[in-house]
């Protein structure tokens, strides 16, 4: 039965009728699976959205821009007593299930979490319960708050990105997962897998594994990499030569000025959000390095895939500012205006995807407009070249 008088307290204690609500409905179970990268199959608990079938790990993503309201629904399908907490979520945490005061989502009910997202940074939920072994059975998941109005920003007002990539870090035991430890004394968690959002091996090599490798089309237009660890035991990330790595968030909180750092350590709980620009084309890997819980022993490394092209480095920041493109955002058209004299000859224009793939290139001369009619609503990169070569704009565009 739901605890609508929990709910009618929690709702008037954080406002959230001033504020745009959003609401999601999740499913806790103990009925889930994982495939690993050499084909075990391994049960999970988990959360799941609602009439989406069994948990799965990791757990669906919720995300919401800063300032938003938010009313969880956890409806508990399993034979154990579960929660919904926000790790590391600052002080608006009473109502969602930390460990010293759970509000216990009994099976076969219903619990409704309300709070109010703050500030915008990755956090990641879980069930508080016999910690950490549900946690480490898979109930587990992020909870991305943008930045205010959807901006393409690392937090509201801050530093603008052209994609955005977030990482859930954890591992698994086999053997906790085949038998589940009970309260009490824990038997040794000794991993078997180490993922980056569920996935190890060769799926982290792989180009078209969308939410982990990571792709930087220009130079001028940085990637935002958010890192959320949610195991045991510390991690490192080690960045390669092929980027540069600055830490704009950490814990939600900006990070000003922001600070370069080329191997990121991570405490357990701990999320990050960093920057990276491209100095050179090539492909490589961000390594991240898993160590054991106590002793810090080495135990793994995963390298993540890593893709730069269209890098250039004869574009300046300033060129970004010598061409205007009207209108923006364009429907059908786009007409480039030069802020100084127009180039003779015929000029080389790109349009690139936001994933880096080019969906456009074309000649044109000074004065003739482009069609985009045909492209899909989103987000653009226009570059412009001159005909000896010379970059001359690279910039962002909307697509209606």
């Amino acid at each position: 039965m739901k605890n609508w008088s929990t709910w009618a307290a929690l709702f008037l204690s954080v406002g959230l009728s001033a504020q745009p609500l959003k609401t999601f409905q999740l499913t806790a179970s103990e009925d889930g699976w994982a495939e690993m990268d050499n084909g075990t199959v391994l049960p999970v608990w988990g959360f799941q959205i609602t009439g989406e079938g069994p948990a799965k790990y990791p757990a669906p993503r919720l995300i919401v821009e800063e300032g938003d309201s938010v009313q969880v629904s956890v409806y508990n399908a399993g034979n154990l007593a579960h929660t919904f907490h926000l790790h590391g979520f600052g002080s608006d945490t009473s109502n969602n299930g930390e460990a010293s005061n759970p509000v216990l989502v009994q099976p076969g009910n219903t619990e409704i979490f309300a709070f109010r997202a703050a500030q915008s940074g990755d956090y990641f939920y879980h069930c508080g319960l016999q910690n950490p072994v549900h946690s480490q059975m898979g109930m587990a998941g992020l909870f991305i708050v943008l930045a205010a109005g959807g901006e393409k920003t690392a937090y509201t007002d801050g530093p603008p990105y052209f994609k955005d990539y977030h990482w859930l870090l954890g591992e698994f035991d086999a053997a906790w997962h085949f038998n589940p430890p009970q309260a009490g004394n824990l038997p040794p968690f000794e991993p078997d897998y180490f993922l980056v959002n569920g996935k190890s091996g060769d799926a982290l090599g792989d180009y078209n594994t969308e939410d982990v490798a990571v792709f930087s089309a220009l130079d001028q237009l940085p990637v935002f990499l958010n890192i959320t660890h949610s195991g045991v035991g510390r991690k490192e990330v080690i960045f390669p030569y092929l980027v540069e790595a600055s830490v704009v968030v950490r814990n939600g909180e900006p990070q000003i000025p922001a600070w370069p750092v080329d191997t990121l350590a991570l405490s357990p709980g701990e999320s990050v959000g960093l920057m990276l620009l491209a100095v050179s084309n090539g492909e490589d890997s961000i390594r991240v390095n898993y160590y054991a819980p106590g002793t810090d022993a080495f135990l793994h490394q995963n390298p993540v895939a890593i893709f730069i092209q269209h890098h250039s480095a004869t574009s300046e920041p300033a060129a970004r500012g010598m061409v205007q493109i009207l209108p923006n955002p364009a429907t059908d058209w786009l007409a480039l205006r030069f802020r100084s004299a127009a180039p003779k000859g015929k000029t080389s224009v790109e349009i690139l995807s936001e994933n880096g793939l080019t969906v456009l290139r074309q000649e044109i001369s000074a004065g003739e407009p482009v069609h985009v009619g045909e492209l899909p609503a989103g987000v653009y990169v226009l570059k412009i070249v001159d005909e000896n070569g010379q970059v001359l704009s690279v910039q962002k565009f909307f697509k209606n």
